[in-house]
């Protein structure tokens, strides 16, 4: 299962350094991060920050505007998680 959680980027550093050991402070924290994380679905798609892909704007003759962003900004976005090519079969 992939989760995405919110700890403290501190505790994140201390973990990677010395595991989970510490405080029981500490433990708390993930634990709670851990049930209020956001589970990926399995099969997911490459995960992006949208808020870096380039886009493009149109004046139409009309005056109105078309803003759009390019199929290959998309495809050249740099993932943030790549996709879940795993999946299990539930049947």
């Amino acid at each position: 299962m992939k989760l995405i959680i919110d700890i403290p980027e501190e505790l994140y550093r201390d973990i990677k350094e010395h595991g989970l050991c510490g405080h029981c402070s500490d433990r708390e924290i993930v634990s709670e991060a851990i049930s209020n994380g956001t589970p990926l679905p399995k099969g997911h798609g490459r995960l992006i920050d949208v808020s870096h892909l380039f886009t493009v704007t149109e004046c139409r003759p009309d005056g109105t505007e078309f803003t759009y962003v390019p199929y290959t900004s998309i495809e050249n976005a740099e993932a943030v998680i790549e996709a879940d090519r795993e999946v299990e079969d539930e049947s």
